[in-house]
């Protein structure tokens, strides 16, 4: 048993058993540890900390911003799922299979710019114009209001009304239309 005030060592210092520190333990040179290290209690951290592999078994609370460095990802299960930025301004999020977005709202700032088909499984609800380059097929078209076509109408089959047709401007025969005319 040793006890002193201050105790100092000029060399190195091996301990074979058990260490107990009951004040703060203050190092001012590097710390080399040769086996695991087992926490009882949190660990604060007041400067960088370069960490080769982290392995945490627990949830994760991070109070500040994060940032993945350069090409780097945020992967999950395998190499096809992940998040990344490979180029400054650019945000992919990649899955080999799909992405789900379970939001009830989602807002999009910007253009959206698609590279395959659409498909939309409920109601589109427009509130400005729709502009169609290409050609649309429509199965059935039912419009509410005014129809301004800056353009002519082609009808390669029958056209059935059912309301008087106004045949001002109508050139060539006024044939193949039932209903008033």
């Amino acid at each position: 048993s040793l006890s002193v005030i201050d105790l100092k060592v000029q060399d190195d210092l091996t301990v074979t058993d058990d260490m107990t520190v009951g004040g703060t333990l203050g190092v001012t040179g590097t710390v080399t540890l040769a086996g695991d290290i087992d926490l009882a209690g949190g660990i604060d951290v007041d400067g960088t900390s370069n960490l080769d592999i982290v392995d945490i078994d627990g949830a994760v609370n991070i109070a500040a911003a994060t940032t993945i460095a350069t090409t780097n990802k945020i992967q999950f299960r395998d190499t096809a799922i992940h998040i990344s930025s490979p180029a400054d301004g650019d945000m992919h999020i990649a899955a080999d299979d799909e992405i789900d977005i379970t939001s009830t709202l989602i807002d999009i700032n910007g253009a959206v710019d698609m590279s395959a088909n659409l498909t939309i499984a409920g109601d589109i609800d427009l509130a400005g114009g729709i502009d169609v380059d290409g050609t649309s097929n429509l199965d059935i078209v039912d419009i509410d209001g005014a129809v301004d076509m800056a353009s002519t109408l082609q009808v390669d089959g029958a056209a059935t009304f059912d309301s008087t047709i106004n045949t001002v401007g109508i050139t060539g025969p006024k044939t193949n239309f039932v209903g008033s005319m």
